[in-house]
This record gives structure tokens, sequence and C-alpha cells, in this order.
């Protein structure tokens, strides 16, 4: 029995020696006191100080709303926009300066949940976009070769009548199942 426990927990002294610890104050059980004093000064997992990492807070956030093309079922929809857009996508958005790109699909049965008191926006999915700066977006826009290759594929499943767009940035409080105790800007 103590050969047996003693080679379960092997692995996990290693890894405790091994893997690099956070400092004392990242620890959740300061995170009160740390709030209330303004917070560590070492760079931790909670902080989104612009000298700790390169967060998503310090950056413009796009999400593009659409519908399928009519006719289309979910299946061939999403099918299509999970495996073959970013194949186009993918490339040209990195080219432009994109940090992530991430889609969210919406489908009918995704939609019909229990009645939740608030109305549930009817579009089968939304693209995201993370980007230092809006130029990127603008030119993307306007590469010819973004022009000549993803119009075309997004003529193939969406209705772009249906296309809204909402502009903004990110105020993160939780991240990572940890409380974010600096951020990267002021409201």
């Amino acid at each position: 029995m103590k050969i047996l426990l003693g080679l379960l927990l092997a692995p996990l002294a290693i890894a405790s020696s091994v893997l690099p610890r956070l400092p004392e104050s990242c620890d959740n059980s300061s995170l009160l006191k740390d709030l209330k004093e303004g917070g560590p000064d070492e760079c931790c997992s909670m902080s989104y100080k612009p000298s700790c990492t390169m967060n998503l807070e310090r950056m413009w956030h796009v999400k593009l709303f659409y519908n399928r093309k009519v006719g289309m079922s979910e299946d061939e929809f999403n099918q299509h926009w999970a495996y073959e857009h970013p194949r186009v996508a993918g490339t040209l958005h990195l080219q432009h300066g994109y940090v992530r790109y991430s889609q969210f699909h919406s489908t009918e049965k995704y939609r019909n949940v229990p009645d939740t008191g608030i109305k549930i926006m009817d579009f089968d999915g939304a693209a995201e976009f993370w980007a230092h700066n809006l130029e990127s977006l603008r030119e993307m826009q306007s590469d010819p070769e973004y022009i000549a290759r993803m119009f075309p594929d997004e003529a193939k499943f969406i209705d772009q009548a249906s296309m809204q767009i909402l502009i903004g940035v990110d105020f993160v409080h939780i991240d990572n199942g940890n409380f974010v105790q600096d951020h990267a800007r002021k409201f």
C-alpha cells in the first residue's frame, strides 16, 4: 500500500518542485486584503497590468453577429463556418495583426432554453476579433486579397443583410477562475 501511495504521489511532488510558483500575493485567500490595499506589486494570473501580460483588456474587441444564408441548414452553416471559412480567414486575420479570432455558434437548440426573462438574440452566430487597433479592421476590409477571397466565401454561408457589428473593449473582472485586481484601462 505504501509503495502504491508513493507511486501515486511521486509525480505530484516532482511537478510541484519544477512548476513555477505564483507570488504569495496571488493566492486567492489573500485577495480581499490585496484588493483593499491596492493589489500586489508582482505580476500574477490575476493582474491585467500592461507590464505583466499582453491581455485582451488592452485591445479592441469586435463582435460581428449574423445569420446563415437563406435556405442553408444549421448543420451546413456550422460545418462551413467552423472548418472551411478559417482556411480563408485565418491567414488574413494574422496578416493584419489580429490577436484572436473566435466563433460563437448559436443553434436553435441552444437558443430554445427555458425562459430567462431576457430576450434571446436571434442570430446563428457571432465572429469575435481582438486587435491592437481599429486600423487592422479597416486595412483588412480594403485589402484586395480579402475582397477576392473573403467576400466570395462569406457569400456561401452568411446572410449579409443580417449582419450587425458591436465594437468596444473588454473590462475583465474574473479570468481563469480568479478575480482580476489590476486593469489595463480606466473608465
